[in-house]
């Protein structure tokens, strides 16, 4: 297929106790947003095998943790996910509208199948070294060549899924839980390959880029909207997750090797 899907992941610029840090030559850790489904009115306590922020390694420096960049939350629980030790990515496909592009449906709709991409683009905020700065970007973090996809989960995985998914935030809170059998919580969780990639270094986006290769849900470019800021515009057009470039649509084929052609400048400027 060789699609390439949209997600927009970690927490966005309502939440301004969990932000993700860029230092200043564009390295970066990526905090995940906390633990806990929308329609759950109470704290979660931690359990065996869910993690805190103090208990995810930085990705620049394994000998710190997440928990430094979120203050007093820093026992909190997160939901590590993406997760990009075991490059997986899980989602509530049936219960939350923004997930379900990703996963068959009615009218022809097409789920993300071996091949695909998914592309994960997420909010940073300036910091150096020390302390946040009052300014913030939308970034591609990272992507998953797509190997596998496994779903609805409802059961304890077998010894061969969970040397696949065992590492991803919905398995771990269910097996912590015991919530197996769940209907608000039965999950997908789709497997990167061995050429995903965890950027080092992250690629900033923008209005002009993106809106000359990524198309609407009605096939035609990105358009301006009335009232937003540039990044408003990109963060509206990827609030849900669907496919954003078909290889096989010969009205994208050129936008789909523009967008390539950056991603991979980037990171051969970065090997």
């Amino acid at each position: 297929m060789n699609r390439i899907f949209v997600i927009r992941v970690g927490a966005d610029s309502s939440n301004y106790l969990i932000r993700s840090p860029i230092l200043a030559d564009n390295r970066f850790e990526f905090v995940p947003i906390p633990e806990g489904e929308k329609w759950e009115q109470r704290p979660i306590p931690p359990k065996h095998p869910m993690l805190r922020y103090r208990d995810i390694p930085c990705f620049n420096n394994a000998a710190r943790n997440l928990g430094e960049y979120v203050g007093k939350q820093v026992q909190t629980l997160a939901h590590n996910d993406p997760e990009f030790a075991g490059m997986t990515y899980g989602d509530v496909c049936e219960l939350y509208p923004r997930a379900r592009n990703l996963i068959d449906g009615d009218n022809g709709r097409t789920g993300v199948r071996q091949g695909d991409y998914l592309f994960f683009l997420a909010r940073l905020v300036k910091h150096d070294g020390t302390h946040f700065a009052d300014d913030a970007a939308l970034y591609f973090i990272g992507y998953f060549h797509i190997e596998n996809v496994l779903g609805p989960i409802q059961l304890p995985p077998d010894d061969v899924e969970e040397a696949r998914i065992g590492t991803n935030a919905h398995v771990l809170r269910a097996q912590a839980e015991n919530s197996w059998g769940d209907e608000r919580r039965k999950f997908w969780v789709f497997k990167g390959g061995p050429d995903s990639v965890r950027f080092r270094f992250a690629l900033e986006t923008n209005w002009e880029w993106l809106s000359t290769v990524f198309h609407d849900a009605y096939g035609c470019l990105w358009r301006e909207k009335r009232g937003h800021t540039r990044m408003q515009r990109v963060a509206s057009y990827t609030r849900t997750i669907r496919c954003q470039l078909d290889p096989d649509n010969p009205k994208q084929n050129d936008s789909y090797q523009r967008f390539w052609d950056k991603v991979n400048r980037h990171l051969n400027r970065h090997a």
